[in-house]
């Protein structure tokens, strides 16, 4: 007997209200939502909960995690180590992962995901063939391994961008050593932007806004809001071709 599934995949990297550590994607949750390791405490644990009616089946992935020109890059990695990478819960029921790496702390944080996927129901025997139309929820979770040493403390750089043809963008980057999440933007008086974005050690994004300064103003204060604290950075306007 054979049931056609549509699947529906909805890849989660949630934006998360500052001090949770819960992660709630419907049928399922994930507690915490953030792992760190050292080469101290290489090992740490994630609880995973089935919060849907059914008996449901579980695969973890891990990836490495860089960035480039603003872009999230991800390839699979065996430096994770993961038990159990596949598991199966009653309803109401909880899995214990535990997560550890062999290995060694750079000069720079190293950061990683790890993917918890929902696989499709079993079909049962006894039922006749029909089309199900499932929704698999897929969750990212960071794994950051600190850096060999105390790196000096994370910050935030700046520059607000005029184009030719009027447009503002905000080019940001991170020059430390160590992730920063970014929450919050407000640039000046205007309204807050909220953002849910990491920028890893060295890396940068742009982006655009809706917006322009007051006639002969040069620069602007912006006020980011991120997981290593609020960061206060002058902005001078550059004007490009």
């Amino acid at each position: 007997m054979s049931i056609q599934l549509q699947l529906r995949l909805l890849i989660s990297c949630l934006a998360i209200g500052i001090g949770s550590d819960r992660l709630e994607a419907g049928s399922f949750a994930v507690t915490p939502i953030r792992v760190e390791l050292s080469s101290r405490k290489p090992t740490n644990l994630i609880l995973v909960e089935n919060r849907s009616e059914a008996e449901r089946d579980y695969q973890i992935d891990a990836v490495q995690w860089k960035q480039r020109d603003g872009e999230d890059l991800y390839t699979p990695t065996n430096a994770l180590i993961v038990m159990p990478p596949r598991f199966r819960l009653k309803p109401g029921g909880t899995q214990t992962i535990r997560i550890g790496t062999q290995l060694k702390s750079n000069a720079e944080e190293q950061a990683f995901r790890l993917y918890i996927q929902e696989l499709p129901l079993r079909a049962d025997p006894n039922e006749s063939p029909s089309t199900m139309v499932q929704t698999l929820l897929r969750v990212g979770i960071p794994i950051f391994l600190a850096a060999e040493h105390s790196p000096a403390p994370p910050g935030i750089e700046a520059v607000l961008r005029k184009a030719v043809d009027g447009r503002f963008s905000l080019q940001l980057r991170n020059p430390s050593a160590v992730h920063v999440q970014l929450h919050s933007l407000k640039l000046g008086e205007t309204a807050p932007i909220s953002i849910s974005r990491y920028l890893l050690p060295g890396q940068n994004f742009s982006l655009p806004l809706p917006m322009a300064l007051p006639e002969g103003q040069a620069s602007v204060p912006l006020e980011a809001g991120t997981d290593q604290g609020t960061f206060y950075v002058p902005l001078v306007l550059e004007s490009h071709p």
